[in-house]
């Protein structure tokens, strides 16, 4: 109920005409919003709010102005490095394939860029 979605080109343009009529009463509209909030944010077991910590934390880097190429090379890398990362591709490549993924290739499986000596 929190968003409003228009079906037809006339409900668009009727929206669009109207962006201070709210769907619903503000009490309501802030209940729902903050369930989503908790839904999106911060509910899920410990390895999924780490990848997401994880992600977020690179999509920030790609997104920071000023960041170099070798800091965004960087970020990617902490990311897949991450256990969660790991996991998470893990269970890709297993209902993609039907196949356990290879534990041990998976490693080498992750694509990465060359980085300057050093890093």
């Amino acid at each position: 109920d929190l968003c409003r979605t228009a079906k037809t080109v006339d409900e668009y343009r009727a929206m669009l005409r109207t962006p201070s009529e709210r769907p619903l009463d503000l009490v309501e509209m802030r209940r729902q919003a903050l369930a989503f909030y908790y839904m999106h944010n911060l509910h899920g077991n410990p390895a999924a709010l780490e990848l997401r910590a994880a992600f977020i934390a690179f999509w920030r880097t790609c997104h920071a102005d000023g960041v170099s190429e070798q800091e965004l090379l960087q970020a990617f890398d902490r990311l897949c490095r991450s256990p969660s990362f790991s996991n998470y591709s893990s269970d890709l490549y297993q209902t993609a394939t039907g196949a356990q993924a290879p534990t041990s290739d998976l490693e080498a499986a992750i694509p990465r860029p060359s980085m300057p000596a050093g890093n």
